[in-house]
């Protein structure tokens, strides 16, 4: 059995609706295992004294929308040995992007954070599925890589055949969106509307011919 190492964690929020940040406290039970290898240094949401770095591993939240926000991202990176980039808007930009649309782009644009640093590992989702949290950590305090899911949503989705959206004339985003979210539109009787981003584009352009 792999040894796990204790991390130094933060936590960090740009322009998003913390949403992903409050999953992690839906969090519990299954982070018994190894909450104990955490330190959280840095969360400005549970607590008031933080401390700056170095880290092990940062979760950055939300889109880049401003230059204070890029200074604070790079600052971020250079001070840490993992940075994640935690929820869609942090991968895609996803809301906040909603606004780079807008003739004019009188509000400014907004983009992801690999448009600005490395990012080591993505959590997709709007919010963030917490049992993918979990894995990653899990894999993370074990000193193990971690592999994104890249499979479609249909993998995952319990409408198969006749009851597909598709089939019923529905607009679905399901074939070319990353599963990971367990189909939680789908099985609410809501077709996908692709909030977890694109499947890998050999995949998507397979799908799309």
């Amino acid at each position: 059995m792999t040894k796990r190492k204790r991390l130094r964690i933060g936590n960090f929020w740009m322009a998003g609706c913390i949403g992903c940040q409050l999953e992690l406290f839906n969090v519990q039970d299954g982070t018994i295992d190894f909450a104990d290898y955490l330190d959280i240094i840095n969360f400005d949401l549970i607590q008031e004294k933080n401390i700056a770095g170095p880290l092990d591993i940062a979760f950055v939240e939300g889109a880049i929308t401003n230059k204070k926000e890029e200074e604070e991202l790079r600052k971020i990176r250079k001070e840490s040995k993992i940075l994640v980039a935690l929820g869609s808007c942090a991968c895609f930009g996803c809301i906040p992007g909603l606004k780079n649309f807008i003739r004019g782009r009188p509000f400014g644009v907004a983009k992801p954070l690999h448009k600005f640093v490395k990012v080591d590992y993505r959590l997709r989702g709007c919010p963030i599925n917490r049992k993918e949290f979990i894995d990653l950590v899990r894999h993370l305090t074990r000193g193990l890589p971690y592999r994104e899911n890249t499979s479609p949503v249909c993998t995952e989705c319990p409408l198969k055949g006749s009851d597909c959206f598709l089939k019923k004339g529905i607009p679905c985003m399901g074939p070319i969106t990353a599963a990971g979210c367990e189909a939680i539109c789908m099985k609410n009787g809501q077709a996908c509307e692709g909030c977890r981003g694109p499947i890998l584009f050999e995949k998507m352009s397979r799908r799309l011919t």
